[in-house]
């Protein structure tokens, strides 16, 4: 048994060495995330990213760059700068394209433009044989950011060619594609795909990643935004002029502004969820060939309201409650919207909204 002169010892002692621990912690230096420079002036090397030194290529600063690291690029063009279609022959062009992509991101850092997607480009309309444009496969990465984004075209593609291209890809947990420009030249006779293409879209099984395409705008791919997965969300897009806006399944659109496509939102697997959009002037506003939730929406304008066609199983229920379909009445004839399709028995669409919601995008390139 410790005696009173014993635990009043034993106590400042403990107390001492444990505020020597902490001094110590605290003195121990910390390693902080690197800022690295891209510009159209600088030149590309194993030491280039300072102010002084930027790199040209966003590819060599992803080299040089270790993972918590962020990129910064300087307004101008990227990619095959003397338009070969080959990449990696000159200095400041990007990735050999070994991967399938021109910029591929597989560290966990952030990239981001100076001036925004206006003035900073990522081309690669003359490139063949590639399958993204820019491809994100790691975790915790952020590409663009409100003000601070890029402009992404398509890659190049034959037309006899089996894999159509896509802008940008994601394919990871905790990413977020915000503030972007992603669109197609169809001058080059490409076959596109998805303008952004995240999770079960582009094949991968649901592991519950998260992602967050958020802000960008996107127009004249076959589908513009296409999202796949229980925590995939696409939210506060400008989606415009491609065959289907948004193709979400399973996953939250909401909040997105999207007009003149032919489809502006398709839901391609039940427990989806679409909400607080403005899907006006499209072919057809919201195709449901699966059950889904579809609340709070602006749809009107359209050629068809909401579709509800499945093909096996078919949609079972689709609960379309408080949408405004362009008249105080709800669904129906011109001026409004109606709702149509083999299956449009199996949609709740009371009660209904009888003024427009406001609809506006606070997260823009």
């Amino acid at each position: 048994m410790w005696s009173n002169v014993d635990k009043n010892n034993r106590s400042s002692t403990g107390c001492g060495f444990l505020l020597m621990m902490l001094l110590s912690i605290a003195l121990v230096p910390h390693a902080s995330a690197t800022t690295w420079k891209v510009a159209n002036n600088g030149v590309d090397s194993v030491s280039c990213g300072t102010n002084a030194n930027p790199c040209r290529s966003i590819t060599q600063a992803l080299t040089n760059a270790s993972s918590g690291d962020k990129i910064v690029v300087g307004p101008g063009t990227y990619g095959d700068l003397n338009q070969d279609g080959i990449l990696g022959d000159s200095a400041g062009e990007e990735n050999p394209g070994v991967a399938g992509c021109m910029v591929c991101i597989t560290k966990s850092v952030t990239v981001v433009s100076n001036d925004g997607a206006a003035e900073t480009v990522i081309d690669a309309r003359d490139v063949p044989n590639l399958s993204e444009n820019v491809a994100i496969a790691a975790d915790n990465v952020k590409f663009g950011a409100a003000g601070q984004g890029f402009t992404v075209t398509n890659v190049l593609t034959a037309p006899d060619q089996e894999n159509p291209t896509q802008g940008i890809t994601a394919d990871g947990d905790q990413i977020i594609i915000r503030g972007n420009r992603v669109v197609v030249e169809h001058s080059q006779g490409s076959i596109t795909f998805s303008g952004i293409a995240a999770g079960e879209a582009l094949g991968l099984s649901d592991t519950g990643n998260t992602v967050l395409i958020e802000g960008n705008h996107v127009m004249g791919w076959e589908q513009g935004i296409a999202g796949g997965g229980v925590n995939v969300t696409v939210s506060q897009n400008s989606v415009q002029f491609n065959d289907t806006g948004i193709a979400i399944g399973p996953g939250t659109a909401k909040d997105n502004v999207v007009t003149d496509n032919l489809i502006g939102i398709t839901t391609y697997q039940n427990s989806v969820k679409v909400k607080g959009n403005a899907v006006v002037g499209n072919g057809t506003g919201i195709l449901s060939p699966v059950n889904a939730t579809i609340i709070g929406n602006n749809i009107f304008g359209n050629g068809c309201g909401l579709n509800v066609s499945g093909s096996l199983p078919a949609p079972t229920l689709v609960i379309a409650t408080n949408n405004y379909w362009g008249v105080a009445t709800g669904p129906g004839p011109a001026p409004a919207n109606s709702v149509c399709g083999v299956e449009a028995n199996v949609a709740i669409v009371t009660p209904f909204a009888t003024q427009p919601f406001v609809v506006s995008l606070t997260v823009a390139p």
